[in-house]
C-alpha cells in the first residue's frame, strides 16, 4: 500500500459467497482477489 509494487503471497482455499449475477447472455469466468499490504504499525 503506498509503494507500488506488487507481491505473490501463498494460495489457500478462498471462498467468495453473494457474486452479483452476471449480465443476461455472460457468466462468471474467473474472479480475482487483490490483498492490499501494508508495513505492521508500531504497537
Amino acid at each position: 500500500e503506498g509503494e507500488n509494487r506488487i507481491f505473490d503471497i501463498e494460495s489457500g482455499p478462498v471462498t467468495v459467497s453473494n457474486l452479483p449475477a452476471p449480465p443476461e447472455g455472460m457468466e462468471i469466468a474467473n474472479v480475482d482477489i487483490v490483498v492490499r499490504l501494508r508495513p505492521k504499525r508500531g504497537d
